[in-house]
């Protein structure tokens, strides 16, 4: 098991982070309508959607992890990398000086870095 932990860190640390942002986006809905930096996401999806679409990749992916599914890990992980890099892209776009399309981006590019790197 410390073996698969090992070889999979990157995608369960990031399955993880996916899966802690949204249960915080779901925790406290109100993050999108009130902080500026979420506008376009906010009028493309509601807080309950967008909030559930990122627990469900991460815990597809620390599932596939733990079932040795390789189908899975990719659709969860390009999934993930998807919802990254459409926050990131959002991010950049609203018309305010923030900086957290940097984590957005960082975030989506490990994500199609595991990605490529799934056997």
């Amino acid at each position: 098991m410390w073996k698969v932990i090992v070889v999979r860190w990157h995608g369960i640390i990031l399955s993880l982070t996916s899966i802690l942002y949204g249960s915080w986006l779901l925790i406290h809905p109100t993050i999108l309508d009130n902080y500026g930096s979420y506008k376009i996401i906010n009028q493309m999806f509601n807080s309950y959607f967008i909030s559930i679409a990122f627990i469900v990749c991460g815990l597809g992916k620390i599932l596939s992890i733990l079932i040795n599914n390789k189908r899975l890990r990719k659709i969860a992980i390009f999934a993930m990398a998807f919802l990254w890099m459409m926050f990131g892209v959002s991010f950049v776009l609203v018309n305010m000086q923030n900086t957290v399309w940097i984590f957005a981006f960082s975030m989506a590019l490990q994500g199609f870095g595991i990605a490529i790197r799934e056997d």
